[in-house]
């Protein structure tokens, strides 16, 4: 009996977290992932509607500007208010939708840019700032709430291409594959796709694991790049909770710059794992 009751319950959790992989493309964002990120603070997450309220604060790398590497651009400081921590940096403020797993609406409060001339204005910013204010509104997500985020206990076991991580929480085990890749061979930009899973590791049976998550993302594989997935942190409300994950490339190649890609797991209930 008890061996028919655990096959349904496998059934049941395949059946709840089994969900349409999406591929996405390469920094297909409402904006720039050719980025390098200062910080990422999670404002407000709606586990009913689904979405998550951020702050991303970030700025452009310097760069050689086009392939053959004879103009370099450095970002300037535009003495934006509040940014003297971060004086290069920009602001964007938006909306993700993790039921969708895309970019629901963003707001650029404050541009990172190379030229002073291109900084965002005083009056542009503060209708930024309102708009993005009653977006939050209407989608039902506070902005002062701040959740904690989960740092994650990571057991780490190395090997060449991919590495497993073991994620310990809540009384259950999680693994995911950090999938790197490295291509050194071609100039052309070459578009495949690399996978990551996350998986729920049985707590009676360490080899057994249900795969409630997969990752499908579309990379550029052009000369000196490299790219690989990282589960940062958990967000929880009650047995609800998502995980935080980023995405990113690297390229040593003139014109195609460093990108970081952050992304939502589906928002999966405790109480199904049980």
């Amino acid at each position: 009996m008890k061996k028919y009751l655990i096959i349904i319950l496998l059934l049941y959790i395949t059946t709840v977290y089994s969900q349409e992989v999406k591929v996405r493309p390469f920094c297909d964002l409402q904006y720039d992932c050719q980025i390098v990120t200062n910080d990422f603070i999670v404002l407000d997450i709606n586990y009913e509607n689904q979405l998550v309220a951020f702050k991303h604060v970030f700025e452009k790398p310097d760069t050689r500007g086009n392939f053959s590497g004879d103009t370099i651009y450095k970002t300037t400081n535009c003495n934006y208010a509040g940014m003297s921590e971060y004086p290069y940096s920009g602001i964007i403020l938006g909306v993700y939708d993790i039921a969708n797993q895309e970019y629901k609406k963003t707001f650029t409060i404050y541009e990172s840019v190379y030229n002073q001339k291109d900084c965002t204005e005083y009056e542009t910013s503060a209708a930024k700032l309102d708009s993005a204010k009653q977006y939050f509104f209407e989608n039902n997500l506070d902005i002062n709430k701040l959740p904690k985020p989960i740092e994650l206990d990571v057991k780490e076991t190395k090997s060449r291409i991919i590495t497993d991580y073991e994620i310990i929480g809540n009384t259950m085990s999680f693994t995911f594959n950090e999938i790197n890749f490295e291509y050194y061979n071609s100039w052309s930009l070459n578009s495949e796709i690399s996978t990551s899973k996350l998986a729920i590791v049985s707590n009676t049976d360490s080899t057994k694991k249900n795969i409630i998550h997969t990752i499908k993302q579309q990379d550029i594989y052009a000369m000196g790049s490299s790219g690989s997935f990282s589960y940062t942190y958990a967000y929880q409300e009650n047995k609800k909770f998502t995980f935080m994950t980023i995405f990113y490339h690297t390229s040593a190649l003139a014109g195609l710059n460093n990108s970081e890609i952050i992304y939502f797991t589906p928002i999966f209930d405790l109480k199904e794992f049980k």
